[in-house]
């Protein structure tokens, strides 16, 4: 008897390269799914992230808004004017030749003086 004669099968035998290829090719396949679903869950998460920066960046931009408006309703002219000549007491000096006013204001000097 030669050794031809002896046949083993390929359905008993342990390994074989087919079953090994099917399995390699499972593993990618699913191991491909996982990375598509974590993709998928960074993009959901980022989109989010995305939307709430939009509508923080739309209440700044009227905060913003607010602000400006303020800060011109604060310093215009008319106003400050009206603070200066009813709170202050200032009146509007018009140049002169000869009319010219010093202030010295005493706080002023004993703060030179420490120095």
């Amino acid at each position: 008897m030669s050794a031809k004669s002896f046949y083993k099968p390929n359905q008993l035998s342990f390994f074989s390269w087919e079953r090994f290829f099917v399995l390699f090719l499972l593993v990618i396949i699913c191991s491909f799914i996982v990375l598509i679903i974590q993709v998928q869950h960074k993009i959901r998460h980022l989109e989010t992230r995305y939307s709430k920066t939009l509508i923080q960046r739309v209440n700044i931009n009227e905060e913003k808004g607010k602000l400006l408006l303020e800060k011109y309703h604060l310093t215009s002219l008319a106003r400050v004017e009206g603070i200066a000549k009813d709170k202050l007491k200032m009146n509007r000096i018009y140049k002169q030749l000869n009319n010219v006013q010093v202030i010295y204001i005493d706080k002023l000097k004993e703060l030179n003086n420490d120095f």
